[in-house]
């Protein structure tokens, strides 16, 4: 696993996405609307790592993706791992304490 964590902020150097903590929650790259706690965090890191390997229905890890997305709220495996393969990482967002009103 690749994943970087420190009091606020999570990266995954295998595929760019990260997580950032602000006064609402976790914010993960490939789920920016959601405020999640710091374990769901976790497992949305971890499962958009699993995606990058493209798991598919009969993998070992495609139970374990379907029982991430449960906790995550999403659908299933298919939708999450569609999820975290299309949206591109916002690997330069800063954390929303940090910016400026427009």
């Amino acid at each position: 696993m690749s994943i970087g964590m420190t009091g606020d902020t999570m990266n995954c150097n295998a595929t760019g996405h990260t997580a950032h903590r602000d006064q609402s929650g976790w914010h993960v790259s490939w789920l920016p609307d959601r405020a999640l706690t710091r374990n769901q965090a976790i497992t949305a890191m971890v499962l958009g790592e699993a995606a990058a390997r493209d798991p598919r229905p009969g993998d070992r890890i495609w139970a374990h993706a379907g029982a991430w997305a449960a906790e995550l709220g999403l659908a299933g495996a298919a939708e999450a791992v569609s999820m975290a393969r299309t949206r591109t990482p916002e690997v330069s967002r800063a954390p929303r304490q940090d910016r400026k009103p427009a």
